[in-house]
Formats: C-alpha cells, sequence, structure tokens
C-alpha cells in the first residue's frame, strides 16, 4: 500500500482489508509506505486489532522504487482522487493495482493490470471510519484474484504505461484535445465557461470549505516542516515572540547559506539584549525602590508622631 495518510482519505478501511483477508490467506505483509497525521492514530488501531506482525510501517520512503520491487499489488482505497501517482509509478514497475472507482483511475488501470472496486462511501463519510461487509469483502476479493492471477496481470502493467501514458503519448493526446477544440468549439462548454466565470464567490467558498475540511493536514505538515526544518514541534501561531523571532533568523539564515555564523551572532545579540533589558530593569528599579523607601519613612514618622501626641495627651489628662 503507497499512500499518503490525511483525512481527505479512506485510510482506515487498509486495517479491515488486511484482518479480513487475513482469514482467507497467511501469504502475505502489508508494506504501508507514508507519512500523514492519521499514521499514529493507524498504527494503534493495527495494534489493538492484532495487526502488527501482519502489517509494516514503513513511514515515508524518498527511494520507493526498492518497495516495488518486492510487492506485488498496490492498493489505494481513497474516497477522493484525481489520479493517483503512485498508479502510475506501480503499473510502470510492473505492479498491479486495486484501486477504488474514483477520480482517473479507471481510466488508467484496465482489467488486464488491476482491478477497479466499486466506491459505496460519499466523500463526507471519510470521518466515520465505518466499513460495511460488502465493501470489505469486495476489496479483498480483488485482492484475491490478482494474487491468484499474478503472473498474468504482471506482464501486462508496464507495457500499459508504454503503449498509452508515457510522456510523449500524454503530448500526443493533449496536442488532438486543443487541435479538436480550437477546430469544432463546443457552444456548451463556452456556455459553461461564462457560467463558472459569474460564480467567482462560490468557488471562493468552497475553497475554504476544502481547507477547512484539510486543517488537520495542514497543521500536521506545518509541525512536520518546522520539526524537519527548524527543529520546532509545533504550529507557529502557538509559538511565543521568542519562538517566532528565532524561527525568522533561521530562515534567513538558511536562505543566505550561513546557519552557523547566524547561530552565533544571534547568541551574541540575544545575550547584549539580555543584558540590556537586566540594566533598564535595574534602573527602574532604583526610582521605586527610593518611592518605596519614602513612603516607608513616612509611615514610619506618622507612626511615631502619633505615639508622641498621644503621650502628651494623656499627661494633660
Amino acid at each position: 500500500i503507497f499512500d499518503w495518510f490525511n483525512n481527505r482519505y479512506s485510510k482506515y478501511n487498509y486495517l479491515e482489508l488486511a484482518e479480513v483477508l487475513k482469514e482467507k490467506r497467511q501469504d502475505f505483509k502489508v508494506l504501508v509506505v507514508g507519512d500523514g497525521n492519521l499514521l499514529g492514530k493507524m498504527k494503534e488501531k493495527a495494534k489493538k486489532m492484532n495487526l502488527l506482525e501482519d502489517i509494516i510501517f514503513l513511514g515515508e520512503i524518498k527511494n520507493t522504487g526498492e518497495i516495488y520491487k518486492i510487492s506485488n499489488v498496490t492498493v489505494n482505497c481513497s474516497l477522493k482522487e484525481g489520479l493517483a501517482l503512485t498508479s502510475y509509478e506501480s503499473l510502470s514497475m510492473n505492479v498491479p493495482i486495486v484501486s477504488s472507482d474514483v477520480g482517473g483511475q479507471k481510466e488508467l488501470i484496465s482489467k488486464d493490470v488491476g482491478e477497479i472496486v466499486k466506491l459505496m462511501q460519499n466523500e463526507e463519510d471519510v470521518y466515520l471510519e465505518k466499513y460495511s461487509p460488502e465493501e470489505i469483502n469486495s476489496y479483498v476479493k480483488a485482492i484475491n484474484k490478482v494474487l491468484d492471477n499474478l503472473e498474468i496481470y504482471k506482464s501486462n502493467c508496464r507495457k500499459r504505461i508504454c503503449e498509452n501514458f508515457t510522456i510523449s503519448k500524454m503530448i500526443e493526446k493533449m496536442d488532438s484535445i486543443f487541435e479538436e477544440t480550437h477546430k469544432n468549439p463546443s457552444k456548451k462548454k463556452i456556455e459553461n465557461g461564462y457560467g463558472i466565470s459569474n460564480n467567482k464567490d462560490i468557488t471562493k467558498e468552497l475553497i475554504t470549505m476544502f481547507f477547512l475540511a484539510d486543517k488537520p493536514q495542514y497543521q500536521w505538515l506545518v509541525t512536520k516542516y518546522n520539526r524537519d526544518v527548524y527543529g520546532m514541534d509545533k504550529p507557529i501561531e502557538n509559538m511565543s515572540k521568542k519562538e517566532r523571532f528565532i524561527l525568522k533568523g533561521q530562515f534567513w539564515a538558511a536562505k543566505l547559506h550561513v546557519p552557523e555564523e547566524a547561530e552565533l551572532c544571534f547568541r551574541f545579540f540575544y545575550e547584549i539584549a539580555r543584558q540590556i533589558k537586566h540594566f533598564f530593569e535595574s534602573i527602574i528599579m532604583v526610582p521605586v525602590l527610593l518611592i518605596r523607601l519614602f513612603f516607608k519613612f513616612i509611615a514610619l514618622e506618622y507612626r511615631r508622631i502619633k505615639r508622641i501626641l498621644k503621650r502628651k495627651l494623656s499627661g494633660r489628662k
């Protein structure tokens, strides 16, 4: 399984698949390749389901080619997708695919290179984490079909990419689409274009809703970036002024390629600023202490005068 684990896609069903598949066969291991804000929760759930011996979480892998070499099938259970890059990569490495019927997946994954599984959930159901037995069994059936006829599927995978989806082939297809559009413009599409231009506000609203839905993913990315680049493990909006100042300094230091020199300068100027702050605090404290002493003296004198007056009055009596 190659994926990026965030709230936009349905990920926990990978665990349900592994659990049911385990009941039917034991000759497999699930390699979970990728990172994201749901990865930790997936590991916890896998532990509760006693699947840690069957699922290996590899995290982020830069050289995915090495993983494809030892894989027999790539599984994609997304509820939302354009056309997954992992699908191109997988087929080019002769690895068949089992994928949900989302986006343009079925345009790439023909019956001789993999299996398309009917989508049984809506995109908004991604947060429910509930999967029907019918849905899980559909994936398990497709995976078993591929594994039981593995060599047949594998023999067609790379050929599918080379014959239809190389860069040159894609350029030819796009060029023919542009040429056809120019020669025979569709009045309906032109009208649709004008219609879209009149709905900018709703487009902005939909984009905003998209970002709100992806807030956990965004926060995870920000935290990961801060941790990897700056060594800080929290979003910038939760940082103190000092931490933000350090972050900006490190950013410019990295940009100017002088991180070590910048760190020395920062420490030097920070120490100077700290000493200046203490100096001014000391200066401010002097008049404060004098005022406090003055009022203390007044209080003592008041008490002393009060006692003297009291004695004199009592003597008269």
